[in-house]
């Protein structure tokens, strides 16, 4: 098991917000997967055929989905720790050269700029895709958000936002990632041009 101590307490704060993060957009999608299955069952008057329902109906379904999403709750508080300890591995790994150039202003703001101009490429190409994502489901029209709502049922919206929050938690952890490991990667590729001059 990795020793906790050997990460910063903002390391730690970040992992646990992108762990919580990732647990709840993982939940938004298995509930909204289960909504948009329901409505290609059965369209329109879900909420008819409930209330028309007896009340202890009503009570059982509903404790069966609590007690769907309390299994899930205690499954993720379970790996908490372990999913903790993965991410802290995965985007703190050591940077032997931080050293060498921590006082060299001018290598840390052009490793900071070449960063952001590398974030700036990968936000514009994500929402490029998800803007043409979004026009292909509308059949071609412009987009405005009353067109998505005419012709998505609510379960495909809830699936949709669901699902692009949880690719916003990849992105977010993609690009956290880049910007602790990339800033390193900088580094090393510059130790290696000064060496061989």
């Amino acid at each position: 098991m990795t020793n906790m101590k050997i990460y910063s307490g903002g390391q730690k704060l970040i992992a646990t917000i992108l762990y919580i993060s990732i647990v709840i957009s993982l939940i938004m999608t298995i509930g909204s997967v289960i909504w948009a299955v329901l409505d290609v069952l059965m369209a329109r008057g879900k909420t008819e055929l409930f209330l028309s329902w007896s009340f202890g109906i009503q009570i059982a379904i509903v404790g069966t989905v609590l007690a769907a999403l309390f299994f899930l709750l205690i499954i993720f508080y379970g790996l908490f720790k372990r999913g903790m300890t993965v991410i802290l591995k995965i985007i703190f790994k050591p940077r032997e050269l931080e050293e060498r150039y921590r006082h060299r202003t001018g290598v840390r703001i052009i490793a900071g700029l070449l960063m952001i101009s590398l974030f700036a490429i990968i936000l514009g190409i994500v929402f490029a895709v998800f803007y043409e994502f979004i026009i292909a489901i509308l059949g071609g029209t412009e987009f405005t958000v009353s067109g998505v709502l005419e012709n998505l049922s609510g379960g495909q919206i809830a699936l949709i936002i669901s699902v692009s929050y949880l690719l916003i938690n990849g992105l977010a952890f993609a690009l956290i990632f880049l910007w602790f490991n990339g800033y390193g990667l900088i580094l090393k590729m510059l130790y290696t041009l000064e060496e061989e001059d």
